[in-house]
């Protein structure tokens, strides 16, 4: 697939499970019937596997004044405490699951960050479900609390205090 395709199927995976979770319904009318169908029978493998899992709300919309940050997570779970999960889609090809990559813990440590400062909550725990676009599988990473603290501080915060340095001296 070329960059732009992966990206659209990403963002109709997103679609397609946000409905699922906020609907209980999923229309599948995508010119890529194959991938988002196997994602969400990975989808439904995962649930079946992990029912300790609910899913209670989808694409939250954050905002952070203090950081000067945005962002959306993808889902609110509670496995007996709240967590924030990101949905990820990949191909196995020749493995069992599709792989889980160390930049989506800094990704998913943001959204937990970012989601806390809003919502004056302490949620201490993350998972990142990666969602098979070839198979009908899926790989599950939880991310503790000491990750997603570790990640925030010596990645996100770094890499944000670059961001705005470079964009400061653009608008000068």
């Amino acid at each position: 697939f070329p960059s732009h395709d992966r990206k659209e199927v990403g963002t109709q995976l997103h679609q397609a499970i946000q409905e699922h979770i906020e609907l209980n319904e999923v229309k599948v009318e995508t010119q890529y019937v194959t991938e988002i169908t196997n994602a969400l029978k990975s989808l439904m493998l995962f649930k079946k596997e992990c029912p300790h899992i609910k899913l209670q709300k989808a694409e939250i919309k954050l905002t952070s004044s203090t950081l000067g940050l945005n962002g959306t997570t993808d889902v609110l779970a509670n496995d007996g405490q709240l967590c924030i999960g990101d949905w990820k889609s990949g191909k196995c090809g020749d493995d069992i699951k599709p792989p889980i990559y160390d930049e989506y813990i800094h990704q998913v440590a943001c959204y937990t960050k970012l989601y806390n400062e809003v919502y004056s909550a302490e949620i201490k725990k993350a998972w990142i479900v990666t969602l098979a676009k070839d198979a009908i599988a899926y790989n599950l990473r939880e991310v503790s609390q000491e990750e997603i603290e570790g990640s925030f501080n010596e990645v996100i915060l770094p890499l944000l205090k670059i961001w705005k340095y470079t964009h400061k001296k653009e608008s000068a």
